[in-house]
């Protein structure tokens, strides 16, 4: 049966599942819901009595560059009656094995759109995922990064307040016997020639006089307290 690809409509909309035009157009279902077909797209398991054939209503036009006739009717442009050019036999055949090429090329061109739709919504469900996957581990280390700052800031915390403790406590007790100063032979005291400090006992009882911390040489007359 004569068909025409829709590269050939200048008015009208063709088959809803291949977008071409026969002689007869078939429109299945209700009135207001209906699907349109041309002659070799009619579903064969349809069973709906809701069946109606209409004469094909689009308009055409001719591929001839030089053809005078603006429209034609499907009949007229199947039979090649635009113009003398149209009519001639060759032409015709040309005609449609340029339609056939151009189908074979759209039936191709939707299979790889339809091969490429499956490999995009594949990909993107991939991508989905990995991007879930990244979004759930870029969490889980923000929450172990601000762990780990909380818990340098806690360190921070503790090793100033031992060092403020250490400071405290180097100024309770003597640094060569440990004991803690007092006011009677723990007294605190410093040679003047350097002013590290000691327990007075300690300085007293050094064999030779030396600062314990500096070693500098003082005189016991030296000791300040």
């Amino acid at each position: 049966m004569p068909k025409i690809i829709k590269e050939f409509v200048a008015d009208g909309k063709g088959c809803d599942s291949c977008e071409s035009f026969t002689e007869s157009m078939i429109f299945i279902g209700p009135k207001t819901s209906s699907k349109k077909y041309c002659e070799e797209c009619v579903p064969e398991d349809d069973n709906t009595k809701e069946i109606k054939f209409v004469p094909c209503d689009a308009q055409f036009k001719c591929p001839e560059d030089h053809c005078g006739t603006e429209l034609s009717s499907f009949r007229e442009h199947t039979l090649g009656k635009c113009c003398s050019y149209a009519s001639e036999e060759n032409y015709t055949d040309d005609k449609y094995v340029y339609q056939k090429k151009v189908a074979d090329r759209f039936d191709a061109a939707k299979r790889a759109e339809e091969v490429a739709g499956k490999e995009y919504r594949k990909a993107k469900l991939i991508a989905e995922n990995a991007e879930s996957k990244f979004n759930c581990f870029r969490a889980i280390r923000k929450n172990y990064q601000d762990a780990m700052a909380t818990a340098f800031c806690e360190a921070a915390k503790d090793l100033e307040q031992m060092k403020i403790k250490e400071d405290m406590d180097e100024k309770l007790f003597c640094k060569v016997c440990f004991e803690v100063y007092d006011q009677n032979e723990r007294k605190e005291s410093a040679p003047t020639a350097c002013g590290h400090k000691s327990c007075l006992k300690c300085l007293k009882s050094l064999p030779s006089k030396n600062c314990p911390t500096c070693r500098k040489d003082f005189e016991e007359i030296m000791i300040i307290f």
